[in-house]
């Protein structure tokens, strides 16, 4: 799973592409957690996810948890059509992801 990270006007955005599973459950959260750790603003956009199982569904849960602590800055983009189906099947409705998109 390819993680990309830039650095733009409002802060630091993180790309997650490709497979969120299993198999790369592991190297994905060793890449993401010194990143949601940060004190600067943070957006992971999921909108390249093209597969998403259910460890893939626990991180995207970990970075909403994180997400929803008290002095966290940071935001869920917009999720790709496998995430949304992933957590639709799931039955789960993630906060962070339905601010957003009451906002657009």
């Amino acid at each position: 799973m390819p993680i990309e990270s830039r650095t733009l006007d409002h802060g630091r955005t993180v790309f997650v592409r490709g497979a969120l599973s299993i198999w790369e459950a592991a190297d994905t959260w060793r890449t993401l957690l010194p990143l949601l750790s940060s004190p600067d603003p943070l957006t992971v956009d999921l909108s390249e996810v093209e597969s998403c199982d259910g460890a893939g569904l626990q991180i995207i849960c970990q970075i909403a948890r994180a997400a929803g602590l008290p002095d966290a800055a940071i935001t869920l983009g917009p999720p790709s059509p496998s995430v949304t189906a992933a957590l639709v099947r799931a039955g789960l409705v993630l906060e962070p992801f339905s601010n957003r998109a009451q906002e657009t």
